[in-house]
């Protein structure tokens, strides 16, 4: 029932009264304004209504609010004094024929309209009808809200209640078996709960979890490639944990465990997968056992066609040379006979990177000369030592040489591993951490890539407006995930032409931001064969749309990035390349040629040479390549000098080919 009004200091009934009533202590009568509905009005007649009990009948909710209503004069509630005024009437200027309410009682003090008070309400009132009898408009109060407004809502509930751990059985047995039931369950969320637990369990109960180790190991070691990256990324740092919390116990299972670590430390699809797995890595080095640990490392690292992790593999060694020292290296047999041998191979690898780290172990090594000297001679052959020699005394004369990219070169005095070295395209140990993306952010790349790999064209397109709008809000987050790149490139060399052409155009308007991150990132290096090649795909294309947006892509991709990562690509693009790519791309590689030489010659040489080498021996009959393979020669020779193009000829080009060669750069 509505609460009563007061309308010119008489209490209003909440509805007409019907009949002729006349209750006792009170008196009905209709109101005489002209024009107005008739409005039922009572009034007190009864002395047992004094005051008091009126001021008790105001302590109501309803009351207050009836009050409230009738003399909020004021926009904002704010406005309203805090106190009576002089006259005894609450609100100046508002007339009212009711006697002033006493001050410790007076309910239109702002402060009495409190939390507590309109809390008390299980719903919100309804609306309380205003007289018309004094022929005013009023605006509708907004009492309700301002007061509401003063105390926090209660925060809404989860879309999805977290898991409740609160279920695990305290045994920690069957804890155990409890979180490999979550790991195999279907969810994923569910799956994280489980692999959580089991960190708790090794760090608690290590028994437990080192009486079933084998089970416990196979369940991570199939989500360490769970394609979910908040479920790989967990079970990589839980084998990190167990290393820590376990230590030799671990021993068992190190071979598979380094297998799968190993193999996600130069994944490509996340900077952070690679980083929480050699995370775990370096904690397997620093707390199992060296007899394990090294073979494991080699097996699984030393002979990968990835740069990434042949460079981890060789850090890692090295790092546990450092824990261990030169002395104790030496004396276990088990390390000895294979850091050793495995040391020099490094030394000998093509990439500098794991140069480095090579030569960095015999540099240790041979703090302990006499027992190095005595290993070396049992291990190796004549011709290797003297090549070991000759590395010591390189690094004696001129040092270790360019550390890999973001590593300082350890001094004279090696320093720990941990604090100098870094593997390829990591960031240094004593630098920031790599900031780890926020879940929303996440959620947003994988839509993308969702939306990019549909099966549907018009998904598609709607995957690289999102993919630009990304590249321009968050271009680092795009940078970390390879994966969506590899999506984005595919659409590059889409079946449908509307998507490609779009692709291109999307390609050219985030180069601008996306070069540099190709430039630098060695996750986005290892793509950009497959970025040139997507391009270059349109330029035997009949449409004159897409023919002209793959010519324009290349030369924007050329603008762009750093020539010293294209011409790689670019090379190898070339040699793949039909006839009618091939005086487009011969054209580009020449100006990549030119650019490169003067910093870095021996790259030039190591990749345009093979492509000429190429073309020589299987001349084409087209006008349009044998033009192209001129322009190529005489390029080269301007570049590096006819001498030395013809000098390194001898050992590629038969003697026919060769006086070809002549006579075209002549």
């Amino acid at each position: 029932m509505r609460p009563p009004a007061i309308v010119n200091g008489s209490y209003q009934a909440p509805y007409p009264a019907k009949g002729n009533l006349q209750p006792i202590g009170f008196s009905f009568h209709r109101s005489s304004s002209v024009g107005q509905p008739p409005v039922q009005t009572l009034e007190l007649s009864n002395p047992l209504y004094d005051e008091q009990t009126l001021m008790k009948r105001t302590q109501s909710d309803g009351h207050l609010l009836a009050k409230a209503t009738d003399h909020d004069r004021f926009d904002n509630w704010d406005d309203a004094p805090i106190k009576p005024a002089k006259s005894g009437s609450y609100l100046n200027g508002v007339s009212s024929q009711l006697p002033p309410s006493p001050r410790k009682l007076n309910l239109f003090h702002k402060k009495s309209i409190s939390n507590t008070n309109v809390n008390q309400f299980s719903a919100p009132s309804p609306p309380i009808k205003q007289s018309n009898s004094a022929g005013s408009h009023k605006k509708p109060h907004n009492f309700l809200q301002r007061g509401a407004s003063q105390k926090k809502p209660p925060p809404a509930p989860p879309a999805k209640p977290p898991s409740k751990m609160l279920d695990v059985p305290k045994n920690p047995a069957q804890a155990l078996q409890f979180a490999l039931q979550k790991i195999s369950s279907e969810e994923w969320t569910d799956k994280v709960d489980g692999i959580n637990l089991i960190q708790q369990l090794s760090e608690t109960s290590p028994q437990t979890v080192v009486s079933d180790l084998h089970t416990v190991s196979t369940a991570l070691n199939t989500e360490c490639k769970n394609l979910r990256s908040s479920v790989s990324r967990q079970a990589l740092t839980c084998y990190g944990q167990l290393c820590l919390n376990l230590k030799t116990k671990m021993d068992p299972e190190i071979e598979k465990a380094c297998q799968v670590l190993m193999a996600k430390s130069g994944d490509v699809s996340s900077a952070f997968i690679r980083e929480d797995a050699f995370q775990s890595l370096e904690h397997m080095v620093d707390h199992t056992s060296n007899c394990k640990v090294v073979p494991a490392l080699i097996a699984s690292g030393a002979s990968s066609k990835t740069i990434t992790i042949r460079s981890g593999c060789g850090q890692l060694l090295a790092r546990l040379v450092e824990n261990i020292g030169a002395t104790k290296a030496l004396n276990q047999k088990e390390v000895c006979d294979k850091i050793i041998p495995q040391s020099l191979v490094f030394v000998q690898d093509t990439q500098p990177s794991v140069r480095y780290y090579g030569k960095y172990i015999l540099q240790l090594l041979n703090q302990d000369a006499a027992n190095f000297d005595r290993n070396c001679k049992r291990l190796l052959s004549d011709g290797q030592m003297r090549t070991v020699k000759d590395v010591l005394t390189t690094i004696k004369n001129k040092g270790l040489g360019d550390a890999p990219a973001n590593g300082a070169a350890p001094s004279a005095n090696p320093t720990p591993l941990s604090n100098t070295l870094v593997r390829n395209g990591s960031v240094k140990r004593n630098a920031a951490p790599l900031r780890k993306l926020a879940d929303s952010v996440q959620l947003d790349l994988d839509e993308i890539y969702a939306d990019l790999s549909s099966g549907n064209w018009e998904t598609r397109l709607t995957g690289l407006d999102r993919y630009k709008e990304m590249c321009a809000h968050n271009i680092k987050a795009v940078a970390s995930d390879t994966r969506l790149v590899e999506a984005f490139i595919a659409r590059l060399n889409d079946i449908n032409g509307k998507v490609a052409a779009q692709a291109m155009e999307t390609h050219q308007r985030t180069l601008p931001l996306m070069g540099q991150q190709f430039s630098s990132e060695a996750g986005l290096k290892a793509v950009m064969d497959q970025m040139i090649k997507a391009l270059m795909a349109h330029l035997p294309s009949k449409n004159d749309e897409l023919r002209y947006l793959g010519q324009s892509s290349i030369d924007a991709t050329m603008t762009h990035i750093d020539h010293s990562c294209l011409i790689a690509p670019f090379a190898t693009a070339t040699k793949t390349a039909n006839i009618k790519q091939k005086p487009f791309m011969l054209s580009m590689l020449s100006r990549l040629s030119q650019s490169v030489y003067k910093t870095k010659p021996k790259q030039v040489e190591v990749n345009t040479l093979p492509v000429l080498w190429d073309l020589m021996k299987t001349q084409s009959g087209d006008n349009a390549v044998k033009a192209a393979l001129s322009d190529f020669s005489k390029s080269l020779a301007r570049t590096m000098g006819k001498k030395t193009l013809l000098e390194s000829s001898t050992g590629s080009l038969n003697s026919t080919q060769k006086a070809d060669l002549d006579a075209i750069i002549s």
